[in-house]
């Protein structure tokens, strides 16, 4: 009898070892997912921004006629044409989302995600 309840503890005790170790990973993934998209995205999206604002204050000159207009202008203007996107890589959330927010202990965490999906 009690090495039924033994083997059954250590087989609990592995499988929750198992969901731990899976918990890591996927957190771990989130982790790298969203370094990459700060790194990748989001700051050539601020280059981008800064580079419109400077053309910005280049056409505030000349509408302030405080400069005449030059054909370099025509940089400055096309520059406020181009998009900004933002595409976040997702796999790491799907991966989350095919294995269940349940595997994820800390209840804050769990919750914050969840308010920001």
């Amino acid at each position: 009898m009690i090495g039924i309840l033994l083997a059954l503890q250590v087989k609990n005790w592995n499988e929750e070892r198992k969901v731990r170790v899976l918990e890591k990973e996927v957190l771990s993934n989130l982790l790298i997912s969203l370094s990459s998209d700060a790194e990748n995205q989001i700051n050539y999206n601020i280059g981008r921004l800064k580079a419109e604002l400077m053309s910005i204050n280049y056409i505030k000159q000349l509408r302030n006629g405080d400069i005449i207009y030059n054909d370099s202008l025509d940089v400055h203007f096309g520059c406020l044409m181009t998009s900004k996107g933002f595409s976040p890589e997702l796999n790491a959330y799907e991966e989350l989302e095919n294995r269940g927010m349940q595997i994820i202990r800390n209840s804050e965490l769990k919750n914050r995600y969840i308010e920001n999906i």
